[in-house]
């Protein structure tokens, strides 16, 4: 495996692994290498995707903590893998700048423990 990828800049494939032969892409942190070919190309808001596989903590909580914080909630998507996306104020909060919170809303009961939530938001 190689780690040059023909068109991205060289320090930010420094986590990727590309096969030239199969053209196959072996990612040991995708959102890292996302994030700096933002700064690379000089994007001002940045897409974050964080990807939670819900454990009892979370249930207990009812909520989990993003690891940026969103710009606003009118940039935030929500929805379990597979399922449609959730409505801000209706299904989830945010609180304390960067805690999805479910509790008394729309997700409360419905999310379980190995459920996949899907946050995609700008920060």
């Amino acid at each position: 495996m190689a780690t040059f990828i023909p068109g991205v800049p060289g320090f930010v494939g420094e986590n990727l692994n590309y096969d030239r032969e199969s053209g196959q892409v072996d990612a040991s942190n995708v959102q890292d290498a996302i994030d700096r070919l933002a700064e690379f190309v000089g994007y001002g808001d940045m897409t974050k995707v964080d990807v939670i596989t819900i454990r009892q903590e979370h249930l207990n909580d009812k909520r989990i903590v993003l690891t940026k914080p969103p710009i606003s909630w009118e940039k935030i998507r929500v929805a379990p893998e597979g399922g449609p996306n959730q409505i801000f104020y209706k299904d989830f909060i945010i609180q304390n700048d960067s805690e999805l919170v479910w509790a008394n809303l729309g997700l409360d009961g419905l999310l379980e423990i190995g459920d996949v939530l899907v946050v995609e938001y700008f920060f």
